[in-house]
């Protein structure tokens, strides 16, 4: 789930799991959107019921399923738990802070603006190269993301095969979702904490 490389995004946002009584402990702090009329809530209490909520330095295990508004799947763990520590920037901000104020067993829908997700699209994100300055260049399948270092980035970074023609290929280096609506299931499975970790 990097940020940059994987297609996973989350934020504080949207309805709450099937507990009414979870949503309401987390009223505190709730903003709201009226323009679009989602919910974007962020957890102000650091316990819930007896229940330390998960901070910076503890490992976190949660399920996930990433679709397009119209159900359309996008990004799906299957059931196998993906595991971060909280604090080390291995996901989005965002994520972070939706796990923050959940609690193990807790399920949330988040509805993401393109915003919140991976932001709006990049026109000036396209790229033309001459074939010649690609591997096997003249035969890039269109929509075959490869790696390609720019003139901004000391790494190669992600890109997409938008078209190849006249010994030109143009390159999309915005992220695939970018100017997309995206809503994920999230779940969390546990929380361990990290004990020793330097950044507990």
């Amino acid at each position: 789930m990097r940020k940059r490389a994987q297609r996973r995004s989350w934020t504080t946002t949207a309805r709450s799991g099937p507990s009414r009584d979870s949503s309401s402990r987390r009223s505190a702090g709730i903003r709201r959107r009226a323009a679009d009329g989602r919910e974007s809530r962020r957890a102000t209490c650091p316990e819930q019921g007896g229940f330390t909520m998960p901070s910076k330095g503890q490992r976190v295990r949660f399920l996930y399923r990433g679709s397009f508004p119209d159900g359309r799947t996008f990004d799906d763990c299957k059931g196998v738990p993906h595991e971060i520590v909280l604090g080390r920037r291995q996901v989005m901000k965002a994520l972070e802070e939706t796990l923050s104020a959940m609690e193990p067993g807790e399920e949330r829908i988040l509805e993401l603006s393109p915003a919140e997700a991976y932001g709006a699209y990049d026109e000036s994100a396209l790229q033309r190269v001459p074939t010649y300055r690609i591997p096997n260049g003249e035969n890039l399948p269109v929509g075959q993301m490869i790696a390609w270092k720019t003139p901004r980035s000391a790494e190669p970074v992600p890109a997409t095969v938008v078209s190849v023609e006249n010994q030109v290929a143009t390159l999309d280096f915005n992220h695939p979702l970018a100017g997309k609506d995206l809503v994920y299931w999230v779940k969390l499975i546990d929380v361990v904490p990290a004990a020793g970790d330097p950044t507990a």
